[in-house]
This record gives C-alpha cells, structure tokens and sequence, in this order.
C-alpha cells in the first residue's frame, strides 16, 4: 500500500513449449491408441517375467478366440499350444538375460473351442524405469499357409510315392486325360517300351502310338469305364521307330 493506494504485482512465463509438448504428447498418445485397436495385426503388452497380459487389442483377441475381458485373466503360457510352450520360455530367458534384443517364431494357440491358430509372432521389449519388464507381443494369424504349406507337403509326399510304384512296375502304366486321351504320365517300363522319352510321350496321346485307337474306340472305353470303372482290350502299339508290338490294355478309372 502506497500512499493509501493498492498495487498489485505479478509474473509472466512464456509456456508457449510446455503448451506444444503437452499437445504433442496428446497427438502421440491418441495416435498410439488409434494404431493399437485398429492394427491388423494382434497386439499385446505382457509382462516379461510372469507373462501375465496387460493390455491387448481387438485384434489379439480375435486370433486367440476370447475376449479382450478374458485376456485380463490369463497369462501368455495358458494360451500358447503345450509343444511350444518350451522354446517360447526359452527366448523369453534369452531376452530376459539381455543376450537378445528381441525374437521371432511361428506357434501355436489354443482356442477356448479346441481348434488351434498358427501365428507369426515377433517380440519386442519395452524399456520402463521403476516397473517390472514388459514386452509387445505382435501376432499374425498364418493358420491358412500352414495348412496350405501341410497339404502341399503331403501332396508331394504322396507324389514321390506314386511316381515310385509307377517306375517300380514292371508293366508299361501310362495315365491318360480321358477327355483329349493326352499322357499325364508314364512309367520307364513305357517308355522303354515305346522307345520315346517320358518328356516326348507327355506331347503325345494315345492315339500317336496306337493307330487303332479313334472316337469310336474311345467312347466304347469311355462307356465301360463310367459303367464298371474299368475296361480291358487287345490292340497294337507302335515303337517311335515304327515297329510295332501287341499289347493288352488295362483301363481303369
């Protein structure tokens, strides 16, 4: 007071950063949260000691067939296929030691239904000061290419098997198209046989090595074969040098 008068006094601070750091960390923070629910891929935060499971998107939900709520109850283990729940622990004990910075496998999950879910899995550790260590567990659901992958493994296995009982056979085999009566296939003993080679007779039909094979030969073997699954008849083959020899053919569908 002055003079019987009353002053006031105050300070001012520029806090134009403090403004712009607070709203960036509000941009990162909702971008983060936008990123997390609507990745395609699963997204988890667990923890990397206990793997107790934090937090996790729809998406991670979704591939291991719960719901976000049921997540919150569970750890990574009870989720994780019995046969991969080992080697999981091991490259978790690998990061946990600092020998790794981070890993990749493919595994499997086990759905409340019994059914299972192959992923892509890629874990990277999340640095906290005062808190015990955590990780982001990322999934992507290949269940679809193992399946393709195991059927094609199959189908191969079931190729190399058939191509062996086929040049293992000691009569001529030769598998034809019904439909244009093409070679999909030969034995060696047919192509010993022929005098051509499997690359030359898979050019051909049956109708380039028997010249009495026509339409009307083949819709009466046609009509056998959708009648018994089966047709038998005695004809002539001819040699790629012209010779011929004759031969009982055996037709089954």
């Amino acid at each position: 007071q002055i003079h019987g008068k009353w002053f006031a006094t105050g300070s001012v601070r520029n806090i134009s950063e403090r403004k712009r750091a607070e709203e960036s960390a509000w941009i990162n923070q909702a971008l983060f949260s936008t990123i997390f629910k609507q990745a395609p891929l699963g997204i988890a935060l667990i923890d990397s000691f206990t793997g107790k499971i934090y937090e996790v998107n729809p998406r991670f939900a979704e591939i291991t067939g719960r719901t976000i709520e049921e997540m919150a109850s569970i750890d990574w283990m009870s989720l994780t296929y019995p046969d991969d729940v080992q080697k999981d622990l091991d490259n978790m004990a690998l990061l946990n030691a600092g020998k790794i910075s981070g890993f990749k496998m493919d595994k499997r999950y086990m759905r409340p239904d019994g059914s299972i879910v192959w992923v892509n899995m890629t874990i990277a550790p999340l640095k906290n000061e005062g808190i015990s260590p955590r990780h982001l567990c990322m999934i992507d659901d290949i269940t679809e290419d193992k399946l393709a992958a195991e059927a094609l493994h199959k189908a191969n296995d079931e190729l190399s098997l058939f191509r062996k009982l086929l040049d293992n056979s000691s009569d001529a085999i030769e598998v034809i198209d019904p439909r244009t009566a093409r070679f999909l296939d030969v034995n060696e003993k047919a192509c010993r046989d022929l005098g051509y080679s499997r690359e030359e007779l898979l050019s051909m039909s049956i109708s380039d090595i028997d010249p009495s094979f026509c339409q009307d030969s083949r819709e009466m073997i046609d009509a056998r074969v959708r009648t018994s699954g089966a047709a038998r008849y005695e004809g002539v083959h001819r040699r790629k040098d012209g010779s011929t020899f004759a031969v009982e053919v055996s037709i089954a569908a």
